[in-house]
């Protein structure tokens, strides 16, 4: 009897030892995890340090306002976040620009490549240009005359008010609206003014000393009609106002 009892708890001390074994092994395989885990955060952390940021595509914005806006964010110091960070669609971009798109060029240096907005107008601002965007957006400040971008004269704009990066804080909306739609026309049809001039309601486009007085309605058919016949002008009255 005592010889039948001694085989039958045999099985019994089997399973124990195969379940601590079994717990060793689950045991060993979180610490190695953990292991992998922390050798990664080191590597993260102490690898890719952020020590040199490489600017490209920038004409009117300045190299180091892209690096300075680079370096503001949060956890700006790590090469691998920035490039997550700024390679996000959401990210809200400089006033100048519309967007970046950051490449990795070693765990330490990263290429920052802008695409700069295209501005549709500009208006006399402290003794500069400010330069605003198709939303109206006071984008850029500077003594720079953008070529193709045409100055605006004569539009009411609270000069006080401006803040780059936001709308213009024009008085007449309506009038405003005119000449977004004349800017407009004139990318449409590939026309380089110099100048648009508002005297009341009333809009004039210059093109070097040709004045065309567009009026205030009607600008779809008048601007149709403005490449034809510019460039007539420019065949017959070459150099005359």
């Amino acid at each position: 009897g005592q010889a039948e009892e001694t085989e039958y708890r045999r099985p019994k001390g089997k399973r124990r030892r195969k379940r601590r074994r079994r717990c060793i092994r689950v045991l060993v395989g979180i610490l190695c995890v953990i292991a992998v885990l922390v050798f990664l955060g080191y590597l993260i952390v102490g690898l890719f340090q952020l020590k040199q940021i490489e600017v490209s595509g920038n004409r009117y914005c300045a190299e180091q306002e892209v690096v300075d806006w680079v370096k503001s964010g949060k956890y700006s110091d790590n090469s691998l976040y920035v490039l997550w960070k700024y390679n996000q669609n959401s990210t809200k971009q400089l006033p100048s620009v519309e967007s970046v798109r950051v490449k990795l060029k070693s765990p330490w240096k990263i290429q920052v490549q802008v695409k700069e907005k295209s501005y549709i107008g500009r208006i006399d601002y402290n003794g500069q240009y400010l330069y605003f965007d198709r939303e109206g957006i006071a984008s850029l400040q500077m003594t720079d005359i953008i070529e193709g971008v045409p100055c605006i004269e004569g539009m009411d704009v609270d000069l006080n008010a401006v803040k780059i990066g936001e709308v213009l804080p024009e008085t007449d909306s309506k009038l405003f609206g005119e000449i977004q739609q004349i800017l407009d026309l004139l990318t449409e049809y590939e026309l380089a003014a110099d100048k648009i001039s508002c005297s009341g309601n009333d809009l004039t486009i210059h093109f070097g000393g040709i004045k065309v007085m567009v009026g205030s309605s009607g600008f779809e058919e008048k601007m149709a009609q403005l490449p034809p016949v510019l460039s007539k002008m420019s065949e017959l009255y070459a150099n005359q106002t």
